[in-house]
């Protein structure tokens, strides 16, 4: 899907967020990443890059766009 959106030119994140357990554990334990005990959730820490990574993104597109108007 992702390279027929970009053949398209549809414009695509570079990141996204993977499929991960710490993701999955946030609706069991009702909880953020943040909240999370590291050692009760599995690849947590790579769950918080992940999802940091992500938001670095929009923010600077948004801002992009802002900047633009």
């Amino acid at each position: 899907i992702r390279d027929t959106l970009a053949g398209a030119g549809v414009p695509m994140f570079k990141n996204d967020l993977s499929e991960r357990a710490a993701y999955r554990s946030m609706f069991t334990f009702r909880q953020s990443l943040e909240e999370m005990d590291p050692a009760a959730v599995n690849g947590l820490d790579k769950a918080m890059e992940n999802a940091d990574a992500l938001v670095a993104e929009i923010i600077d597109s948004l801002r992009g766009m802002r900047k633009a108007a």
